[in-house]
């Protein structure tokens, strides 16, 4: 999926997503429709990541249109990755730790072929 870096753009995706979409995130946003249809998830974090756009302007926009009960599930997974941003951001050798893991366990278990 290709992003374009504009406001204008992340605003577009965030209106449409709000419009169009919200409604059934509750109940599709576990499911994988393929690269060509992610209507079920918003497809906001490259804009949030970057800066484009924030958390709380997203569930701002999602409570205009929507009820909080409504939106409940939405909101969560918006605050998860809050909380989750701030988590690695105190702990910075996780990722580092966990690529170093990784390679020490691909050095030290047989490969399928040898076994």
């Amino acid at each position: 999926m290709i992003f374009e870096a504009s406001r204008a753009k992340a605003v577009d995706k965030l209106n449409t997503f709000v419009e169009q979409n919200l409604s059934d995130y509750s109940k599709l946003r576990n499911f994988d429709f393929g690269p060509s249809n992610r209507s079920n998830v918003s497809c906001l974090s490259p804009y949030i990541t970057h800066g484009i756009i924030n958390e709380l302007e997203v569930i701002n926009k999602s409570l205009k249109k929507f009820s909080f009960a409504k939106n409940e599930k939405f909101i969560q997974e918006v605050l998860w990755r809050v909380y989750w941003k701030g988590w690695l951001e105190l702990r910075p050798d996780v990722w580092s730790d966990y690529l170093i893991a990784v390679s020490y366990t691909h050095l030290t278990l047989p490969t399928i072929c040898s076994v």
